[in-house]
């Protein structure tokens, strides 16, 4: 009988279907084993490489972005996110709708919804903001840019248990 420990990350179907897939070909339990084991260790740690690979995409993706857009990114970055809020409240879906489904996290989005904004007349800030609103603000891009941020692994990751809560969380910080 195969034993999966702690440390195997598939399910029970998959436990199920390796132990009889093992039996029908005649693979001995011991080296079946830990041949699963290695491949499991092998797989989370090439997934862990391309989580690191894209987190590090991410970066430089909105790093280039406020590259870009220069002293005007905050404002920028906020008519985006009241664009969204807008958009959503014009076709009746709730704007969580952003934070479930990852659209908030990429740097494209935010040049289509600012773009979107120009298009419609939209101030970026109305007036510069107060002290309160650029806190929050800052609290939000760290949240998104800072790997030390506590909410910087949640916000990147849809599986995390607290993605949708960081990412109204981050809508909020940021007006919308």
């Amino acid at each position: 009988m195969l034993t999966f420990d702690d440390t195997f990350s598939g399910d029970e179907t998959l436990q199920h279907l390796l132990t009889e897939t093992g039996k029908a070909h005649g693979l001995p339990v011991a080296g079946l084993s830990a041949f699963i084991k290695d491949m499991d260790a092998r797989l989370a740690a090439k997934a862990a490489e391309q989580q690191q690979a894209q987190n590090a995409a991410m970066e430089e993706a909105w790093k280039q972005l406020d590259g870009e857009w220069g002293r005007d990114s905050d404002a920028r970055q906020m008519r985006a996110v009241q664009m969204a809020g807008r958009l959503c409240r014009m076709a009746g879906i709730d704007q969580s709708v952003f934070n479930e489904m990852g659209i908030a996290d990429h740097p494209a989005m935010y040049r289509i919804l600012d773009a979107v904004g120009r298009i419609l007349d939209e101030p970026a800030l109305p007036a510069p903001p107060g002290r309160q609103e650029q806190q929050a603000r800052g609290e939000a891009q760290r949240m998104m840019h800072d790997p030390e941020h506590p909410d910087y692994s949640a916000f990147h990751d849809c599986d995390h248990p607290r993605f949708a809560e960081v990412r109204a969380k981050y809508m909020r910080l940021m007006g919308a």
